[in-house]
């Protein structure tokens, strides 16, 4: 095989590089240590412990560790813990909204310009009370839906 490479890029990919036989004789790529800026054609039969920033196209058998920021075109076989986890936290932080849209309504009764009449101060509350009591209850039957997926 011809090469432009200097030997002390030979012994640098070396390094990074480690190669194997196929039973064919073709060689083969065993591992790659640092990142690759490019095109994977082929398979991965192993792990990949880093990011893949870009497209897998085909399929992953096994597990992913992390976050997929994106879509998932097809099937997944097996359970969403975190996402549904992920979910749960978003549910439950977003009832903490309680707090400031109560300071919101203390700030109109205290500052407001016009204050607000009694019955809007009452429709106000009604209507705090009526969402965040459909919140929780969205939230509590989230949360028992998790607990019975990870049973």
């Amino acid at each position: 095989m011809q090469t432009n490479l200097t030997q002390e890029q030979l012994d640098q990919l070396s390094d990074l590089i480690t190669f194997g036989k196929n039973e064919d004789g073709t060689l083969s790529i065993m591992d790659v240590r640092g990142s690759v800026g490019g095109t994977v054609e082929g398979n991965i039969c192993g792990d990949v412990g880093g990011n893949v920033k870009g497209n897998v196209k085909g399929s992953v058998f096994g597990n992913v560790h992390g976050n997929v920021f994106g879509n998932v075109h097809g099937k997944i076989a097996g359970k969403l813990k975190v996402t549904k986890l992920h979910g749960l936290e978003d549910m439950i932080l977003d009832c903490w909204h309680v707090c400031n849209d109560i300071e919101t309504v203390f700030k109109q009764v205290g500052d407001g310009e016009p204050e607000p009449t009694e019955d809007e101060l009452m429709n106000a509350l009604l209507g705090i009370k009526q969402l965040y009591e459909w919140k929780f209850r969205q939230l509590s039957r989230s949360y028992y839906d998790l607990c019975n997926d990870t049973n």
